[in-house]
């Protein structure tokens, strides 16, 4: 099984890939750790594209976290992602590409200012696999 665990690098993110692998188990599945960026302000509606050394501390940040995530978790298969573009628009490629079987992220983003976050609302109601939506709180138990 591949889990998909879109990531911002927030808690909320960290505590649903942490819910992920307990759901699914800590060798049960692959979960892949996807950030996907974006160029935002002038330089992104100029046209121009990330310079490398954006590119390049993505990437890092993403290595990073997986790295901690596995240390964390006990998960013994663990990937990354770097994706270009909203989240929205990207995850469903992302799944199609990576035979994804299902995605699990955060109820609310970084900022936590609503019931659910926007990315994650535009996700529930496009995504083509399953879509777990953990809130912040949430423990796993039997389903």
């Amino acid at each position: 099984m591949r889990i998909l665990l879109p990531t911002d690098f927030s808690r909320n993110a960290l505590h649903a890939g942490s819910y992920a692998v307990q759901l699914f188990g800590e060798s049960e599945a692959t979960y892949i750790l996807m950030h996907a960026q974006y160029d935002a302000g002038y330089a992104g509606a100029m046209g121009y594209s990330m310079g490398p050394e954006l590119l390049k501390a993505s990437q890092a940040g993403l290595d990073m976290a997986a790295k901690r995530f596995a240390e964390s978790t006990g998960a013994t298969s663990v990937e990354t992602g770097l994706a270009f573009g909203f989240l929205s628009s990207v995850v469903n490629d992302f799944v199609k590409e990576h035979g994804v079987d299902a995605v699990v992220m955060g109820k609310r983003g970084e900022t936590g200012s609503a019931l659910f976050g926007s990315n994650t609302t535009a996700v529930l109601s496009d995504c083509l696999v399953p879509v777990v939506a953990v809130p912040d709180h949430a423990r796993p138990g039997a389903l």
